[in-house]
């Protein structure tokens, strides 16, 4: 349970500015907040609770580039823990054109494994995205010298060749991609 600042002495009381009232400098006259465990004891164990949930020794020294940044390092894992699992794997296929399996992770991206048989123009559409699993800004990865894919803001995915030719070539490729979400 933490302690009520308002319960301390020389603090500032409850206000419109500071609805839990605040700490005060002392001016040399012994009217500033005490620098005492009631004021800086919930902070430690604050700290120390954050660094053992994380599985993290403290290591005695200063937080700082030199030393690393343990509490910084404590609370993202924290934050890691507390996240939702990374999304099922979802499936989409077509007659042997593409096989796809997508999923959202919990850093909200999208992660694609992607098996695609191309030789047509790459305004072609291969599938759509559903809305969620959409990236934030079109995409376009080369797959191979003259191939590429395309996964646009709608979600409409188009591969294909590059060339003037349109459709003189194919490919059969097999992809990881992860890329920002919406």
């Amino acid at each position: 349970m933490a302690r009520k600042l308002s319960d301390i002495p020389n603090t500032t009381p409850i206000n419109a500015d500071y609805p839990n009232g605040k700490i005060n400098d002392d001016t040399g006259s012994g009217n500033g907040t005490p620098v005492n465990e009631a004021v800086n004891g919930d902070i430690v164990q604050f700290f120390q609770k954050l660094l053992m949930g994380a599985s993290i020794t403290a290591n005695t020294l200063p937080d700082n580039d030199g030393n690393g940044y343990q509490l910084i390092d404590a609370l993202d894992i924290r934050i890691r823990d507390k996240m939702p699992p990374i999304d099922a794997w979802h499936n989409m296929t077509s007659g042997g054109n593409y096989d796809v399996d997508y999923r959202k992770t919990n850093l909200n991206t999208l992660q694609m494994k992607i098996q695609l048989s191309v030789g047509y123009p790459a305004t072609n559409t291969i599938f759509t995205l559903p809305s969620g699993y959409r990236p934030i800004t079109e995409i376009v990865m080369p797959i191979a010298d003259s191939f590429s894919i395309i996964i646009q803001t709608d979600g409409v995915v188009k591969a294909g060749a590059n060339s003037a030719q349109g459709d003189s070539g194919s490919l059969t490729s097999y992809m990881f991609v992860e890329i920002p979400l919406d």
